[in-house]
């Protein structure tokens, strides 16, 4: 589950501008390394782009904070995944009037 809780993570804390902000970057940076599979130009971590100013403590417990919390969300979501397998799906909604006349014209 770790390795799952981080995998959309480290793109956003490597990847960013600011030194101590490890929450935001632009979304054009994550949409390039997901849609080219690899990092810009001239890539380097925050760590090396701004070495007198980064905080390895503050990275980690940003990460620690951030995977426990997916690793949360992962098993939520595969006990909800399991759930359904051994109940069945959930009932879908009858369908509304007009769809009734559209799938029976």
């Amino acid at each position: 589950m770790a390795v799952a809780a981080n995998q959309y993570l480290f793109p956003v804390m490597l990847l960013g501008e600011d030194a101590t902000d490890f929450t935001t970057i632009e979304m054009r940076v994550v949409e390039d390394l997901w849609t080219q599979f690899r990092f810009q130009e001239g890539f380097a971590p925050r760590s090396v782009r701004h070495p007198d100013t980064f905080d390895f403590v503050a990275f980690n417990q940003a990460r620690q904070d951030w995977q426990d919390e997916n690793v949360l969300i992962a098993l939520n979501a595969f006990e909800q995944g399991k759930s359904i397998v051994k109940h069945g799906e959930e009932e879908e909604e009858p369908p509304t009037s007009s769809d009734a006349k559209i799938a029976t014209a």
